[in-house]
Formats: C-alpha cells, sequence, structure tokens
C-alpha cells in the first residue's frame, strides 16, 4: 500500500467523510499528513481522559500511594525510593 492510500485509510478510519470524500483535491496537500497525526493524538488523548473519568480514578502521584508491611510489601518494595 502506498503512502496516498495509507493516509486515506486513516482518514477514513477516523470517519473524515468530508476528506475522504474530496481526496483527489487533497491528497498532494502537505497538510494532511500532520492533520491525521493531529486528530489521532487528540482523540487517544481524549479517549484516555473518558476512559480515567468513567473508571473515577483521577490522577494519582507517589507521595499518594502506601506502603506498609506484611506480604504486599514484598511486591512493593520496587516502588521504594
Amino acid at each position: 500500500m502506498n503512502d496516498l492510500n495509507a493516509l486515506r485509510t486513516r482518514a477514513a478510519a477516523l470517519h473524515l467523510h468530508g476528506l475522504t470524500a474530496h481526496w483527489s483535491e487533497v491528497a498532494d496537500a502537505t497538510w494532511v499528513a500532520p492533520f491525521l497525526a493531529w486528530e489521532e493524538q487528540e482523540r487517544a488523548r481524549r479517549s484516555l481522559e473518558r476512559r480515567m473519568q468513567a473508571a473515577h480514578i483521577g490522577r494519582f502521584s507517589r507521595s499518594v500511594i502506601s506502603i506498609g508491611t506484611g506480604p504486599s510489601a514484598a511486591i512493593a518494595a520496587p516502588l521504594r525510593r
């Protein structure tokens, strides 16, 4: 598959119907590849945000992690700094 077909496949996977409908007009444009990369990155970021929000986990830092003693301490030992 050549680069133009790969780009068109990526645009179709992103459901960019207007772009794929006018593909013959924009296929050789220099902005198409960066635009698709930006769209994929932004969708991945937003997807992660939605999943984190739905999981009700939120952001967490190392200082919040409590490392105690006992059997679980052996597993958590590599986390200690």
